[in-house]
């Protein structure tokens, strides 16, 4: 909040002054700066996020539930009542207690990784789908089964 009047107090000390013209060139650096700064910070597109969100919401029917640990697609499935209060790191047992039937989509970060790959998890699991790809699985959506 304090970066406008920075800006401003930075042109204003510098005007018709023998440091505008670096001050600008610095201005422009600062600039520039904060544009790759954002896009490293932010990263390339997660499309991948909604294409699994409406793969789960075509995928579920109308009583399935779902059990997620993704935000986005809690909510952009539509299939999570209370998607606001979805805990990131599930537990095995959070997998094995859900009915057979149930649509379990899962970000696959390390710790997931290695949930999934427990005997008890694997045998319960079917594997429907991999977003954004089979090779790269950053989402994995599974069918919870007998």
């Amino acid at each position: 909040t304090l970066v406008p009047f920075l800006v401003s107090s930075i042109i204003e000390r510098n005007q018709g002054g023998k440091w505008e013209q670096l001050s600008t060139y610095f201005l422009i650096l600062f600039f520039f700066y904060c544009l790759i700064d954002s896009y490293v910070s932010f990263g390339r597109s997660k499309d991948w996020l909604l294409d699994a969100s409406g793969y789960v919401e075509l995928q579920a029917e109308p009583d399935t539930q779902v059990l997620t640990n993704n935000h986005t697609i809690a909510y952009f499935s539509g299939r999570v009542e209370n998607y606001d209060v979805i805990v990131r790191e599930l537990k095995a047992q959070d997998v094995l207690d859900v009915a057979p039937g149930t649509i379990v989509a899962l970000e696959m970060y390390y710790e997931m990784s290695l949930m999934v790959e427990q005997a008890p998890v694997k045998a319960s699991l079917q594997l429907l789908q991999q977003f954004p790809s089979a090779d790269q699985p950053q989402i994995a959506i599974y069918r919870r089964v007998n």
